[in-house]
């Protein structure tokens, strides 16, 4: 019987290997052995939650990253997106008192 700590010592040993980032749920199967009817409905509902549980966090590369420069938050990216179109547009006030 697979046990909620075994999964969960598992999550940690593997993502430990991977960098810190956790393996999906058909490698994490393919090196542990532990199949998704061992844990699913049963400790946990989506995978995302049992990596979650221990702390690790799936690596997510930000789509702003390569247009600014930066990682900005979505309210500073629209900004500067809309300052752009804002320029491109002669008629509108912005743009005619940046002139």
């Amino acid at each position: 019987m697979i046990t909620k700590a075994h999964v969960l010592a598992e999550v940690v040993r593997t993502a430990k290997t991977n960098g810190g980032v956790p393996l999906g749920r058909q490698r994490f199967y393919t090196q542990t052995g532990i199949k998704e009817i061992d844990w699913i409905g049963k400790y946990w509902a989506r995978w995302g939650d049992a990596t979650r549980a221990v702390g690790v966090y799936p690596f997510r590369l930000d789509p702003f990253l390569p247009f600014f420069g930066r990682a900005p938050t979505f309210w500073a990216a629209f900004s500067e997106i809309s300052a752009c179109f804002a320029l491109m547009r002669p008629d509108t006030a912005s743009s005619k008192a940046r002139r």
